[in-house]
């Protein structure tokens, strides 16, 4: 299952071949990607904007949204 919206590239493809009870994991894995990939898809690298975000302000204020107190060196 692939999920793509307007963006170059998919939104989220999970793979639970390998799963004996496929749709809780799928849930599992939606459930991941909405705490840790919903916030990016304003700012995902796409193809006419491959190198994504590179404003280390921005990237560092997103990161202290979620607790995390890394700086990057300058």
């Amino acid at each position: 299952m692939v999920m793509v919206t307007i963006r170059d590239f998919p939104d989220l493809s999970p793979h639970v071949h390998d799963q004996a009870d496929p749709l809780p994991e799928l849930r599992r894995l939606l459930s991941i990607w909405q705490i840790e990939d919903v916030s990016r898809l304003g700012v995902a690298p796409s193809k006419s904007y491959p190198s994504g975000p590179t404003d280390m302000e921005a990237i560092e204020s997103v990161w202290r949204a979620r607790g995390l107190e890394v700086r990057f060196r300058r």
